[in-house]
């Protein structure tokens, strides 16, 4: 038995009612709570995942240093928000009277640079000096961060601290990656988020964790 014309127009002018409506909007709630938390939870996750491939890439540098004369730098690039390892090195080219190309500044081999999506280079302290943290010193460079500040008697080493960028999707976490003169190994730690934004002058530091025992408070 067919539906009359004016039956069928009734029915789909009727649209939603008021308790369809509310239905669909709880079903919707529901899954957001189910949803968000798992995202923030792998977005948490992945931010860690670039801490830790920061404090290894400093790692890799500092061993690559301890085995080579080749003079490196560690560079961070903020319009590809690319932290790499440089080596000073020919650029392979030969001039028309067969001499070597310029000796430059280029990508470190075999040592992957990092590319942070969810984190950000807070700070960075060299030698007792600091970059990161404004405009004017979005790109840097610190040329043999393994020892840099001990020749001018200095504490040397590096310190990076590495948190997630504001206003991202998960928690607010922070860590900070020390490099102490000598070491082969980068030492990473987490640290609140308030720590973070504070000078690393003011910071607390684990002398046993960072591989300074000898130092004096």
């Amino acid at each position: 038995m067919r539906m009359p014309m004016r039956v069928m127009r009734d029915s789909l002018a009727r649209g939603f009612t008021i308790a369809e409506v509310i239905v669909v909007v709880i079903i919707i709630g529901l899954l957001a709570t189910l949803v968000v938390p798992r995202l923030a939870g792998v977005a948490g996750r992945q931010s860690e995942v670039e801490a830790a491939a920061v404090a290894s890439l400093v790692s890799a540098m500092a061993s690559r240093d301890a085995a080579s004369s080749t003079p490196l730098a560690l560079a961070f690039d903020a319009s590809t928000k690319r932290l790499s390892v440089l080596e000073l090195r020919s650029d392979a080219t030969e001039n028309a009277d067969g001499a070597a190309g310029e000796v430059r500044w280029l990508p470190a081999r075999l040592l992957r640079p990092v590319t942070l999506n969810l984190t950000e280079i807070r700070e960075v302290t060299s030698g007792g000096t600091k970059r990161g943290g404004s405009e004017s010193e979005a790109n840097w460079r610190i040329d043999d961060p393994s020892s840099a500040g001990v020749s001018s008697g200095g504490a040397g080493g590096i310190t990076l601290v590495v948190r997630t960028v504001p206003g991202g999707v998960g928690e607010a976490r922070a860590w900070q990656v020390d490099l102490v003169p000598g070491a082969v190994a980068a030492q990473m730690r987490s640290i609140g988020w308030d720590e973070a934004a504070r000078p690393a002058m003011s910071r607390a530091v684990d002398l046993d964790a960072t591989g300074r025992r000898a130092e004096s408070w």
